[in-house]
């Protein structure tokens, strides 16, 4: 038969030893620091599950940063310092932003001005051919296609935070390729914008 007093010693040890191992558990091992969790959070890709679903950080795949945002890009994908692009290692920034290629930036939408209006004029003139909802960080965006003016085809992640005198900022991660490649592309561009955070 237990002591009361045996007991109130044991059930905190045992609760502490079982939050011990739950945390354990859950802190995914030798991970490192930084590196993008394999599932989203709560608030991470709520309606951004298209055709592709990964979130996780894909083998033969590195982790980069843009501001404060983390993403994967292929390993073999290089970045014009200081422009925040990105490109394969095939391409070339001789000549400007590659057409096959990643832009991230962010771009303030004055009063009178429409989120809608400024990313067209960030698509060359594109219009959405889709416009999907998605919630990052628990910012609203959208994830939309377009085919601009100049017959690229482009896949860009749009996330917009509110700033003061009813201004908005739109954090955007614009994917482009030719449209005769996009299906090549398309899978490489739906993981690099899962994988935003």
């Amino acid at each position: 038969m237990v002591h009361p007093k045996q007991f109130l010693v044991t059930a905190p040890a045992i609760a502490g030893l079982v939050c011990l191992l739950m945390l354990a558990a859950c802190s995914g091992g030798g991970k490192e620091s930084g590196a993008p969790s394999e599932a989203a959070g709560p608030e991470e890709n709520v309606g951004d599950r298209g055709r592709s679903t990964v979130a996780e950080n894909p083998p033969g795949w590195k982790q980069v940063a843009y501001d404060d945002f983390l993403f994967s890009v292929p390993a073999d994908w290089k970045e014009e310092r200081g422009t925040g692009v990105w490109f394969p290692g095939t391409e070339s920034f001789a000549m400007g932003m590659p057409d096959i290629s990643l832009q991230c930036g962010a771009m303030p939408i004055m009063p009178g001005q429409t989120v809608d209006g400024q990313i067209k004029a960030l698509l060359h003139g594109g219009d959405p051919t889709s416009k999907k909802a998605v919630t990052r960080r628990g910012m609203n965006g959208h994830v939309r296609e377009a085919q601009d003016d100049f017959g690229l085809r482009h896949i860009a992640l749009t996330l917009e935070e509110k700033a003061g005198g009813g201004m908005t900022v739109v954090n955007f991660f614009n994917c482009r390729v030719p449209a005769a490649q996009y299906d090549k592309y398309e899978e490489v561009f739906r993981r690099i914008l899962d994988s935003v955070r």
